[in-house]
């Protein structure tokens, strides 16, 4: 059946200018204090339509209780929208060419404070000439009023607005269901009902500036609709007071006007009523609503119990699968082409209702038998070897169940070729190489297939690695080549045992004793026939000789044994050869006086034969020379206290030697090279021990007579007199106190003085060191230093000087003799301080405090405090003149 939709909705234009077509409207406020109010349009007309947009601007006006116009108010779009429709029916679908447009129209008023109540007004013509139950719709336009209550009432009320809008489509002969609530912030007592809308605005006048002051008249209803019949409906348009829920079965197709009023009470007084404007359009609806379930095909069946089913109905519909689980009461879907997983094999009644609880509803119903997924596999079960000849058993597993069919082909070269049943024994094939095995098995109405290649291997070949290695003892690693054959089997041919066997591919394997020995060695694979084969191996003792190592041996009178060492019989024959040594040969096992003629590493070998075997093994006789001691020395005359540098000079071939030296005055040191220091005068010998600690174990030593001597030196001495000088009389005495020298020279006040003993006025008159250095027979000499001290002092200060730059009397400063500083502080003859230095050393140059102008001429004072060497502090004062 074709889905057919009738959908009536004519949308005219009934005159120039007007805003057609409109469909509805609300008004509500909101107090915001002090009697200001912000109140809110919402206006809807047809977009689609050719008739004026929304008001730009839109005129409100108010009225106050006895009806006069208090005010005008305009106010401009806040936002503009199409709103789509909530269809909730499957049965209908919406014309693309039907448009609902939204305008919303925000300001705010301030209202008289006084006890009056209010209305603000808005009025607008026109609406759809089409609507059915208006007597000349197309002339009747509308008024929104919103109420404001007296504030003895209600002080600054907010009014109710509505939370959804209306669906602008309905289905003809389909029960619907619409909430109609509002939401009042004052949490007033909302009560809801089926009323009349006001008309307003006409086609000669469709936009009122200001709008007609109230009462205003209700719509004119047509013959049988009034505002709670306002369309044709079984059961017919209610509203419940309590929720606002708007219901009604609609059997009239058209478009219609509804009025839905919501009453704002507060202590049983009435505050507002917020009347809804709107218009219902009704449609036919037909739809195509058979369900249709696809037949599965077999192989579906046997997928696994994840079944996906295919929905053959008219996607259009809504839908609710019942896939028939007794396990559960989940087994519901409502997609188009759901899949389910069943908890077991079985047998399922699967349900597809398109549309429920639409009277465009309808039902199919399938039957499916649900199968394991089957799988078979093959393999071989058992192989076995018959007087030569390969016999096979093979198998069948996998998944389905005991009374499935299984039919086997082994294919032409097989004996037989064909069998049934999950195994089959006794296959022989006539050639070899690979063989394509078919099996197929029959379960219900399900079915697989399994091929697998079988290869039919040929004759194992096997051969023992011959032996390659003689005289190494009684273990022997065994290798063998073989083709086909990955099974072992090896005897080791000891008699009165069972124990000699191996199934390693290459085994290692102990003999008990000497001698020669048959071993066997079986080789197979799991698909062939063994065969065997057998090597003899001659098994001796170990034959591995080793010389015993020696430690290094002194050269000087060195007889060494040596003894073979390693692995070897009784039978063994042993020939030695000694490098420059004497005896250089011997055929003793150990031989013993083995001498050798010179030092260095001397190559040692051993050869051992038995059994018709020869080894031989190699070594080194390290000899070395016997230490000899010697030593050099650096200065070996000189003035005490005189330091010599010893150096080792020593041959030795040892890597840890103790040392020792004697050098003649007591003194011992056991440094490889060392310093000394001789600090009395005398001639000295000097003995050198050495002795290596490994290695040629052996000692030395070197004795160097009288090599060391040592000449006096003098001592330096004076006595200055006095060592404190006064610097008024700096005169000083110098007294020589040396002992043993020959010659005197002293070095003080910038001068050298060669004279040992003398008097000196000093012409540097500050503390300083004086300095003696003297010398005797020898050449020594010795140096001694003496400090002196300044005592007093003298200080010269002049009257007056001419700082003018010419280079001469241009600065102001004390002449000082025996002072280490002068602090000097001037002063105007105000008291003023004009000049300040505390470690002064050029005086002053006349200017002003920081240096910003020069001083005048004039008298001024000044401060001078001097500190001496003995750091003693002394002030003088006194007058200066500044001349210019």
């Amino acid at each position: 059946m074709r889905k057919v939709l009738f959908i009536f909705i004519l949308l005219f234009l009934t005159g120039k200018g007007f805003a057609a077509h409109i469909i509805g409207g609300e008004m509500y406020y909101e107090c915001l204090g002090g009697n200001l109010y912000q109140v809110t349009m919402k206006l809807y007309r047809d977009c689609n339509s050719s008739g004026a947009p929304f008001d730009a601007p839109a005129m409100f006006a108010i009225f106050d209780e006895s009806n006069n116009l208090v005010t005008g108010k305009s106010a401009f779009l806040a936002s503009e929208a199409n709103i789509e429709p909530d269809l909730s029916s499957p049965c209908l679908t919406f014309p693309p060419d039907i448009c609902v447009q939204e305008g919303i129209y925000v300001f705010t008023v301030q209202l008289p404070s006084n006890t009056q109540s209010y209305q603000i007004v808005y009025q607008r013509c026109c609406r759809n000439g089409t609507i059915q139950n208006l007597i000349n719709p197309g002339d009747q336009g509308l008024t929104i009023v919103a109420e404001v209550p007296a504030i003895d009432l209600a002080e600054c009320n907010s009014m109710p607005s509505y939370n959804n809008f209306p669906p602008p489509v309905l289905c003809g002969q389909e029960y619907f269901e619409f909430d109609h609530s509002a939401t009042d912030l004052d949490g007033d007592s909302l009560v809801y009902s089926l009323c009349s809308p006001f008309i307003g605005g006409t086609t000669n006048n469709p936009a009122p500036d200001p709008p007609s002051s109230p009462p205003y008249t209700l719509v004119a209803w047509g013959a049988g609709f009034g505002a709670l019949n306002p369309l044709n409906a079984n059961p017919g348009l209610s509203i419940d007071p309590i929720t606002g829920l708007l219901t009604g079965t609609p059997t009239q197709l058209g478009q219609f006007v509804v009025g839905v009023c919501v009453e704002e009470w507060r202590n049983g007084q009435l505050l507002s009523v917020n009347t809804r404007d709107f218009q219902f359009n009704v449609a036919l609806c037909e739809q195509t609503y058979t369900a249709i379930i696809a037949e599965p095909e077999p192989a579906d069946l046997c997928d696994d119990l994840n079944f996906q089913f295919e929905n053959l109905s008219d996607p259009d519909n809504q839908f609710v699968w019942i896939f028939g689980d007794p396990t559960t009461e989940s087994d519901v879907s409502t997609a188009y082409s759901p899949s389910y997983t069943y908890p077991d094999t079985g047998v399922y009644s699967v349900m597809l209702i398109t549309n429920p609880g639409f009277f465009c509803s309808d039902t199919a119903f399938l039957e499916i038998p649900l199968y394991y997924e089957i799988q078979i596999n093959v393999q071989i079960a058992s192989f076995e070897c018959i007087n030569g000849q390969q016999i096979f058993t093979f198998a069948a597993n996998g998944v389905f169940d005991e009374g499935a069919t299984i039919n086997w082909n082994f294919g032409p070269n097989a004996t037989p070729q064909f069998g049934n049943g999950t195994s089959v024994s006794g296959l022989t094939f006539s050639t070899l190489g690979p063989q394509e095995i078919d099996v197929e098995v029959l379960d219900n109405a399900c079915n697989a297939q399994d091929q697998v290649t079988v290869v039919i291997p040929d004759p194992p070949e096997i051969s023992i690695v011959p032996q390659d290695v003689f005289c190494n003892g009684y273990t022997y690693q065994f290798d063998q080549e073989s083709e086909n054959a990955g099974i072992f089997s090896w005897n080791f041919g000891v008699s009165g045992t069972n124990a000699d066997v191996s199934s390693q591919a290459t085994p290692i394997f102990t003999f008990p004793e000497s001698g020669v020995y048959t071993v066997s060695l079986t080789g197979n694979s799991s698909q062939n026939c063994p065969i065997t084969v057998t090597e003899t191996f001659d098994l001796q003792t170990l034959l591995a000789p080793e010389i015993a190592p020696h430690s290094i041996v002194c050269l000087e009178g060195n007889s060494i044994s040596f003894e073979a060492a390693g692995s070897f019989s009784n039978e063994a024959v042993f020939a030695w050869e000694f490098d420059q040594a004497s005896p250089a040969t011997s055929t003793l096992q150990n031989p013993v006086g083995i001498s050798f003629e010179a030092a260095g590493i001397h190559p040692v070998q051993l050869t051992i034969s038995e059994h018709g075997c020869t080894r031989t093994a190699e070594g080194n006789m390290p000899i070395h020379a016997n230490p000899i001691a010697d030593f050099s020395a650096g200065t070996l005359y000189g003035c005490a206290p005189l330091t010599v540098a010893f150096s080792d000079q020593s041959f030795t071939q040892s890597t840890a030697v103790s040392y020792t030296y004697d050098f003649g005055d007591g003194t011992q040191s056991s440094a490889r090279s060392t310093n000394h220091t001789y600090t009395e005068p005398g001639v000295y010998s000097v003995h050198f021990y050495i002795q290596n600690l490994n290695g040629c174990i052996d000692s030395d030593d070197e004795l160097k007579e009288a090599i060391v001597e040592v000449v006096p030196t003098p001592k330096p001495g004076f006595k200055a007199d006095p060592l404190v000088v006064s610097a008024i009389e700096p005169i000083i005495e110098i007294i020589d106190m040396s002992e043993g020298s020959i010659s005197c020279e002293y070095i003080f006040d910038g001068q050298i003085f060669n004279d040992c003993n003398f008097e000196h006025m000093l012409q540097i008159v500050e503390p300083q060191t004086i300095v003696q250095t003297v010398e005797n027979e020898y050449g020594c000499t010795a140096r001694i230093e003496t400090d002196i001290k300044i005592s007093d002092h003298l200080i010269y200060v002049p009257n007056a000087f001419t700082p003018d730059s010419d280079g001469l009397n241009d600065f102001f400063f004390p002449v000082a003799t025996g002072a280490v500083n002068i602090e000097m502080h001037i002063y105007n003859r105000w008291g003023m301080e004009v000049y300040s230095n505390l470690n002064d050393k050029t005086g002053w140059n006349g200017s002003s405090p920081n240096d910003n102008f020069f001083a005048p001429p004039d008298v001024y004072h000044y401060v001078i405090i001097l500190t001496d060497n003995l750091s003693w502090n002394f002030e003088y004062t006194g007058s200066v003149s500044l001349l210019r």
